[in-house]
């Protein structure tokens, strides 16, 4: 297994950056722990997460609140340069440990009241959305229980997604090497017992958005084994995916169905590449770019395997066409080439120059 411990910086609290020459963005972010260490508590010129007010339908930023609260949902650690030199040659990495066991009750609890308020049919935040990305739907829905953009629809998952962003978002921006990130969606993923295997895909070619520094954080409410369908990656093969891409300008498309091996017609060089199965203990936290080949196991247990995931994209990124999980009014009002940046559809959940 390629799992690499994280470390851990404590007693994180201010998150300004200095002045000065510019240094690069893992120098950056060590900076903000030391600066937080040095200062004792100043949240004075804290970098920004988005917060929402629960008694309006406008999104507002309010980085004392959410980075005062991050503490309650996760520990306050940074990848290391090794952990990232990993990332970029693997296309993955396993941070351990991220919630305590406090923490990991707290995920638990939130996220299946979330998860049990939209009940067996509300897929999406909007009333009879319709799925539009997958087309197997009879395998589809077979694979996981999947329940879209939480943050939309409750305030207590809202609260906790957005806290822990200082921390996620963060890691995010280190890893793939930039300085301010969005969220796409997050998604509940719980695998139900006996559930079908997660074909072969990655993640990006599905979104709204074309970008090579797509990421998905994947926060493990069970521990994922090999029995209950943990993930599998292909290491470096969001190089080939890269390298494609380079040459067409788009991200070429396979769904999620009953054909395991469909991603490998488009990347043939792929399909003599060695897999990784990576089990994820319950608290830690996958990350995977989305140019990334991976897939799941099927459940072959009696019992669900929860995972609450969020979909990223970097601030500036610009709409390719495709729906998605946009709502049919969203989707109307965008051209091709228009910049996603509606706070209230895709909120800016970490900003390292804040």
């Amino acid at each position: 297994m390629h799992r690499i411990l994280a470390s851990a910086a404590s007693g994180l609290t201010k998150c300004s950056v200095g002045g000065g020459a510019r240094p690069s963005f893992f120098d950056k972010a060590r900076e903000v722990v030391a600066g937080g260490l040095a200062h004792g508590g100043s949240l004075a010129g804290s970098r920004r997460c988005l917060a929402y007010n629960a008694n309006s339908t406008d999104l507002t930023t309010n980085a004392l609140s959410y980075h005062r609260d991050r503490a309650t949902y996760i520990r306050d650690v940074l990848p290391t340069k090794e952990q990232v030199d990993f990332f970029q040659d693997n296309g993955y990495l396993v941070m351990e440990d991220l919630l305590d066991p406090t923490h990991l009750q707290t995920w638990r609890d939130t996220i299946d009241a979330a998860v049990g308020v939209r009940g067996d049919d509300w897929a999406f935040p909007h009333k009879g959305q319709v799925d539009i990305t997958n087309v197997d739907m009879q395998f589809y829905t077979k694979v996981f229980t999947q329940r879209i953009n939480l943050w939309m629809t409750d305030d207590k998952a809202r609260h906790l997604l957005f806290a822990v962003q200082a921390v996620l978002g963060r890691a995010a921006c280190m890893l793939v090497g930039i300085e301010r990130i969005r969220m796409w969606h997050d998604q509940a993923l719980y695998k139900e017992p006996w559930a079908n295997a997660t074909s072969w895909h990655l993640d990006v070619p599905y979104w709204s958005f074309d970008s090579l520094n797509a990421i998905s954080a994947w926060v493990a409410l069970d521990d994922a084994t090999l029995a209950n369908g943990c993930m599998h990656f292909v290491p470096g093969s969001q190089k080939t995916v890269a390298e494609d891409y380079s040459g067409r300008k788009y991200f070429r498309e396979n769904k999620i169905g009953s054909n395991m091996d469909a991603v490998f017609e488009y990347y043939p060089e792929a399909r003599t590449m060695a897999s990784a199965p990576v089990a994820v203990k319950a608290g830690s936290v996958s990350f995977h770019r989305g140019t990334l080949i991976h897939g799941a196991g099927a459940n072959m247990t009696c019992h669900r395997r929860r995972a609450m995931t969020m979909g990223y994209m970097p601030d500036g990124a610009v709409f390719n066409g495709k729906q998605n999980v946009l709502t049919d009014e969203q989707f109307a009002a965008l051209r091709p080439g228009d910049r996603l940046t509606d706070d209230t559809v895709n909120p800016l959940v970490y900003d390292s120059t804040q």
